[in-house]
């Protein structure tokens, strides 16, 4: 394969990532206008959050991908004790992600000397266990893991597996719109990609990605809202997991060099930029700029 004739599929990719944040952050504007009175509710709110984007947007997305051609993964099995190290370093990373993010709201917030408030947090910890349970540690997962590992990612290995999992990577946590998801975000898209580019099974991603957010939206916010003695019963167990995090992303940099990525069929030369840097994903990238400009806006309005 000549990379040169095989540039549009970088700039397809990213006109299509950039079609998708369009559709959706336009869609819920517009929903929130003509439901203004609804806002409040929280059932409403994750409707008008994850529909638009998982029903409208990525199939749409999909469409505009559809002529990419896609390299198969022949399947493997993820072992128990496998996949057990694997969620412990992706606890760490979400953990590790998350200061990340909040330092950098935190500088912002020096910086605009303005304090600004934490809307996902608010969101999650507002809405209902069964809204929570239903959107965030269900729904959310299924359509993300489908969308940036089992379509985007093969579209992108004839690239190799390297470019095709940061890329994957790099789009999920920018499609989350703001800089206390992001890092995160991007975090678990490396580990998710990778697990996925191994095992060519999109199930085990999925699983790891539901039993993150059902830790975040479902189990943190009981903690919150039952009473002391369920706090204290279940302080050891966070610090516990917290604990278990924290080494196995100590070993993971200590074996680092046992994780290799093989090339493809068009091996993406050391400087070039074309998989990051094409037209279209630079479009992607000034809308997914646009709106984290949009989003931490909204989050000093809000205070």
């Amino acid at each position: 394969m000549d990379l040169k004739k095989n540039r549009h599929v970088f700039l397809r990719i990213g006109f299509a990532l950039m079609t998708m944040v369009v559709i959706t952050v336009s869609l819920q504007l517009a929903g929130y206008r003509i439901f203004a009175h609804s806002v409040n509710n929280d059932w409403f709110q994750y409707v008008l959050a994850v529909l638009p984007q998982y029903l409208i947007a990525m199939p749409i997305a999909g469409l505009i991908m559809r002529k990419t051609p896609a390299q198969t993964i022949a399947p493997k099995k993820l072992k128990t004790g496998q996949f057990m190290i694997v969620l412990m370093i992706c606890f760490a990373i979400m953990y590790a992600g998350n200061f990340i993010g909040t330092l950098f709201n935190l500088i912002i917030q020096l910086l605009a000397q303005s304090k600004m408030t934490n809307l996902i947090q608010q969101v999650i910890a507002g809405s209902s266990i069964w809204s929570n349970l239903i959107f965030v540690a269900l729904l959310a997962p299924v359509a993300e893991e489908l969308f940036f590992r089992r379509l985007l990612i093969p579209k992108l290995l004839p690239f190799g597996e390297k470019p095709a999992v940061i890329l994957s990577a790099l789009a999920f946590g920018l499609i989350h719109g703001n800089l206390i998801q992001f890092f995160y975000a991007f975090g678990l898209g490396l580990a998710f990609g990778y697990i996925f580019v191994k095992t060519g099974k999109v199930i085990y991603t999925v699983i790891l990605h539901m039993i993150i957010n059902f830790i975040g939206s479902v189990i943190s916010v009981l903690a919150l809202q039952q009473n002391m003695i369920s706090m204290i019963v279940s302080g050891p167990i966070m610090l516990a997991v917290v604990g278990m995090a924290i080494a196995r992303i100590v070993l993971f940099f200590k074996n680092k060099k046992r994780i290799v990525m093989s090339g493809g069929l068009c091996d993406v030369p050391k400087g070039k930029n074309v998989v990051f840097f094409n037209t279209g994903m630079i479009l992607f990238y000034v809308v997914s700029a646009a709106l984290f400009a949009l989003n931490t806006y909204t989050m000093f309005v809000q205070t």
